[in-house]
């Protein structure tokens, strides 16, 4: 009885990470992009949030997660995207605005729900303006908290679930 509680309980963590996180390559082959633009693009309840500091917190923890990983040399750029203007439309005018100084660029969609996030990154290639692969990572259907974890704790495991994610259909994408 105790061996099939403990497989329960290691199926149960392990399908967590299942549900959390997905992914899609969108276009093979893929040619490395080495000098990458990230674009954040920013819902309502992000903006509006009482903490001034969590759009600086998320870009900081991705700064850092993408500097890890060295997955590419970036840029993040100062600008600010509303989610409900950005549209595929928007994208392909970016990707025509960037391509003289970006080989791709990554548009991260952090969403805050409640205690979770659900971190979504997009990565487009510049010249001709082409969506490659996109990932997802979601905090409460990702990760198993037993005890109370606050916004920024959800938001640091997010964002580390989906760059992680990124890194490996990069690498898969370009086997």
């Amino acid at each position: 009885m105790r061996p099939i509680l403990i497989l329960c309980v290691l199926l149960l963590f392990q399908s967590c990470s299942w549900l959390g996180s997905k992914g899609v390559i969108l276009q093979r082959p893929l040619q490395k992009p080495y000098k990458v633009a990230v674009i954040i693009v920013q819902d309502e309840v992000f903006e509006s949030s009482e903490s001034i500091s969590e759009s600086d917190f998320f870009t900081k923890i991705l700064a850092e997660e993408l500097s890890k990983k060295n997955i590419f040399r970036y840029t993040i750029l100062n600008r600010k995207y509303s989610l409900q203007s950005f549209d595929h439309f928007q994208a392909s005018l970016l990707g025509i605005e960037l391509m003289d100084q970006y080989d791709a660029y990554l548009v991260c969609i952090p969403k805050r729900k409640g205690l979770n996030y659900r971190i979504e990154l997009r990565l487009y290639q510049s010249n001709p303006t082409a969506q490659l692969i996109s990932v997802r990572h979601n905090s409460s259907l990702g990760n198993s908290y037993w005890f109370y974890q606050p916004p920024e704790g959800t938001l640091m495991d997010a964002t580390r679930g989906a760059v992680d994610l990124l890194d490996s259909k990069i690498k898969k994408a370009l086997r």
